[in-house]
């Protein structure tokens, strides 16, 4: 069930963070991102896993991870062994804030993804930078890493950022600096119109919004 290619060792830190962050795909039929956490979990967005246009769950046997995707190219390639769904989601309420505040799913893996892994976690200061990498419809086999976004706001328990991401970027870090090293503080959700344009959507990852 579970096929993986080592990363390259020793990568730099932004490259072991885009490195962590892949594709989700989903029966070859649609993709979001994900993020490899604790080497045999990754966190996405739960509305993700189901078809868009029927809202029927997909099967375990079709959703594959692909670490650091990069043209052809990539670090990892895992099949999960099982989905956590937030409790409390429902697909047909996805555009609700109920729903938005709950879109999180967790794929677990039978044993361990060879790709770096990022730690959950991490609250940034007022102001401070934020980074966001995802993928996206546009740019679907190229993962675009956006620094410098910033919290402008709050919907609920959602954040709004002021850098926006693109159809496919749903389930995308948001990385925080904790020390040097990267932490993955929020899960972009989706995207809404802002006074300047597009605002991400994001979900910070506090103990009740997990799976």
């Amino acid at each position: 069930m579970l096929a993986a290619t080592a990363a390259a060792a020793q990568p730099p830190t932004d490259a072991a963070d885009n490195a962590a962050v892949g594709r989700v795909n989903v029966a070859g039929r649609s993709f979001c991102t994900g993020t490899l956490v604790e080497a045999r979990r990754v966190i996405t967005a739960a509305h993700c896993l189901f078809d868009p246009r029927t809202g029927e769950r997909a099967a375990l046997g079709d959703v594959h991870f692909v670490a650091g995707w990069d043209r052809g190219a990539f670090v990892a390639h895992a099949q999960p062994t099982a989905i956590r769904i937030a409790v409390g989601y429902v697909w047909e309420q996805r555009r609700t804030l109920a729903g938005l505040e709950r879109d999180l799913a967790i794929l677990e893996f039978g044993g361990p993804v060879a790709a770096p892994e990022l730690t959950l976690g991490g609250d940034p200061e007022a102001g401070g930078a934020l980074a966001v990498v995802h993928y996206s419809h546009r740019r679907p086999h190229l993962a675009v890493r956006e620094d410098g976004c910033r919290r402008v706001g709050a919907i609920g328990r959602l954040w709004r950022l002021d850098c926006a991401i693109e159809p496919g970027g749903s389930g995308a870090p948001v990385l925080v600096d904790d020390g040097g090293a990267a932490r993955v503080a929020a899960v972009a959700i989706g995207r809404t119109r802002g006074d300047a344009g597009w605002i991400t959507l994001a979900l910070p990852l506090t103990p009740e919004a997990l799976p």
